[in-house]
């Protein structure tokens, strides 16, 4: 073989060396992600002033939008606002957008602030949006409140319905002591 023929043979494999060494030497720029939206709220918490942000908060959630009240709740919560926070939560439930959780915590602030009614109504909601999430904890907790606001009735249904799921001995044991306080 001759020179030539070697040198053509050859010159591919020169151009993808030299390709791979420019290409190797070229720094790999990554892909961006875009970022989340900057929120002045959470710069306010970062700063130390969650009071100041749970104003900002509220003023985002007058048009009742379950993202800007759930912030406002949390802000509300790290601000030490029991208060505020139990209405935005009220508000997230009576919009229909809150989780069962949600439910829970807006229940146990209402209950805490003496509004009985008002959080018994919201586990009422609860039980309503999420029935298989009701647990032994939920009811306890429902046939309290149900007791306390003259309801047992109420709390008697669902302890029967819990109990004819699950078979569960506490649940037949609230249900019967919720009827004999009817009585």
């Amino acid at each position: 073989m001759s020179t030539p023929l070697r040198f053509l043979s050859g010159l591919p494999l020169m151009v993808m060396a030299a390709a791979l060494l420019v290409l190797g030497l070229q720094r790999v720029v990554p892909v961006r992600q875009p970022a989340a939206p900057l929120s002045f709220g959470d710069i306010l918490i970062d700063q130390g002033r969650p009071d100041s942000a749970a104003a900002w908060y509220g003023a985002l959630a007058a048009g009742n939008d379950p993202a800007a009240l759930r912030r406002l709740a949390s802000a509300a919560d790290l601000a030490g606002m029991p208060g505020t926070r139990a209405t935005a939560l009220q508000r997230l439930v009576k919009s229909g957008k809150a989780t069962f959780a949600e439910h829970i915590d807006a229940a146990n602030l209402l209950a805490w602030a003496g509004a009985l009614p008002d959080a018994l109504t919201v586990l009422f909601n609860a039980e309503h949006r999420f029935p298989g999430a009701v647990d032994m904890r939920f009811l306890s907790f429902y046939a309290a409140l149900a007791r306390d606001c003259r309801r047992p009735e109420i709390a008697a249904d669902l302890a029967r319905i819990y109990w004819q799921r699950t078979g569960d001995d506490d649940a037949l044991r609230l249900m019967i002591d919720l009827t004999g306080s009817q009585r």
